[in-house]
């Protein structure tokens, strides 16, 4: 019964938020605000977040008396601009509802802002926002919108996110405090993660279930189960061992296919710099052992193995990683250990992993250092998966066994790596920082 139990919390706590607080759900992506204003002689609207964040959102559009022409009607000015968004906000795309990319992007700044002003006081009726499409749309968790009147300075706010938010908050604590006390214990550290979970802030719900350091594994993963099935699944979303991610199990045939294809294309890259050079990890494991991407995975991951001539440190092997990939077009990112983020304008992200060899063995952490060897790996062996053919370990089954263990056949959605950074700190180098945390390469 404890499981139906959280699942009803969770599902009450999610209807209540669509009945009481349906204006929350613009904080998920691409979620929609309509705020019904009514005022008149309106010289200004403002929209400004707390704290320090990032101001980004897809439109905002102004419905009133002679405002069909928004871009010839107001000036728009913002507290800051990211890179090209200058020249995106001088367009005048954020006051266009349509479909269209980001209209606004903001540095990270301390309470950013963004200001349509009217070229002559007009009667405003509605004010429609339509947030980005991604999982940071939560960035705009306590938005306030505003607007000047009869242009003598004064503001009045319209919505005030901030209060929104106390007032789910102070739901949700009334809600658990009407929990029976034999059911408390585990709906008491649920509350907070759902809290979080149900506005879109994934970030903050993982850190919530961190911080519940008194909860057994298996309650962990129970109530990651939870909030998977209620709340992120009807999102295309699942609580995996990477966070909350549109998962394999979500993606269409094609666009797997897709997926590999780019990945393939970033190898084929990659063989100006080394022939040693194949898929790794995961990817093996999906291929090998399910013919397919493992479902509950998000990533493509690709390892690259490199001599002590050209890289005496995985600091340098990151190094010279980044040089290769960035002299020809891709965006490399990250500061892990032993691996970068690679992906060009367009396509989905992959990660790279740097191994050094020491004489005839090799690992790519978070393996066991020394725990492979050059005839496990090279030269490498062709695969297919979704249509392509993939390079692999030489022997991919001895791989798998020596980087998952011997049950590597029985998927296992909870798997992580050791993360054990300490026998790599000889070779890691100066830049690296080693994050025991790190989602990457957990399968």
């Amino acid at each position: 019964m404890e499981q139906k139990q959280l699942v009803d919390f969770v599902g009450n706590l999610a209807t209540a938020q669509r009945q009481h607080f349906p204006d929350l759900g613009f904080l998920l992506p691409d979620g929609r605000l309509t705020i019904d204003v009514d005022r008149r002689a309106v010289s200004a609207v403002r929209v400004q977040l707390p704290g320090k964040q990032v101001l980004h959102l897809h439109s905002i559009h102004v419905e009133g008396t002679g405002l069909d022409d928004l871009v010839a009607a107001t000036t728009v000015s913002a507290s800051s601009s990211w890179r090209d968004f200058e020249e995106v906000l001088r367009r005048g795309t954020l006051l266009d509802p349509g479909e269209h990319g980001t209209g606004l992007h903001t540095d990270r700044e301390r309470r950013p802002w963004v200001e349509i002003r009217f070229a002559r006081p007009a009667n405003v009726s509605r004010i429609t926002l339509r947030n980005v499409a991604t999982s940071t749309a939560s960035r705009a968790r306590g938005m306030t919108v505003s607007v000047e009147v009869d242009g003598i300075g004064r503001w009045d706010t319209v919505y005030d996110g901030v209060a929104r938010l106390a007032e789910l908050d102070a739901m949700v604590a009334g809600m658990t405090a009407e929990v029976p006390a034999d059911e408390a214990p585990l709906v008491t550290a649920l509350a907070p993660i759902a809290r979080d979970a149900v506005i879109g802030d994934y970030r903050a719900a993982w850190r919530a279930l961190e911080a519940a350091d008194d909860l057994a594994p298996e309650q962990r993963a129970l109530l990651r189960s939870v909030v998977s099935d209620v709340l992120l699944t009807p999102h295309s979303l699942e609580w995996t061992i990477h966070g909350m991610k549109c998962s394999f199990r979500f993606w269409s045939d094609a666009e797997r296919s897709d997926y590999v294809g780019e990945a393939l294309a970033v190898i084929q890259v990659l063989r100006g710099l080394t022939d040693k050079v194949c898929f790794g990890f995961g990817t093996v494991l999906g291929l090998i052992r399910d013919g397919s991407l493992i479902p509950h995975d998000d990533d493509v991951d690709i390892i690259v193995g490199l001599e002590p001539h050209e890289a005496g440190t995985l600091a340098d092997g990151l190094a010279l990683l980044r040089s290769f990939l960035e002299e020809r077009g891709y965006e490399v990112y990250g500061d892990h250990l032993s691996h970068h983020g690679v992906r060009t304008t367009g396509t989905r992200a992959v990660d790279v992993f740097v191994g050094l060899f020491e004489g005839d063995t090799i690992a790519w952490y978070p393996g066991k250092r020394g725990s492979l060897t050059r005839d496990i790996m090279y030269p490498t062996s062709v695969g297919s998966l979704l249509g392509h053919d993939c390079p692999l370990p030489r022997d991919p089954l001895a791989y798998l066994e020596r980087v998952y263990g011997p049950g590597w056949r029985v998927p296992d959605p909870g798997f992580s790596h050791a993360w054990r950074p300490k026998p790599f700190t000889d070779i890691a180098g100066s830049r690296s920082r080693a994050e025991g945390t790190s989602p990457a390469a957990e399968k």
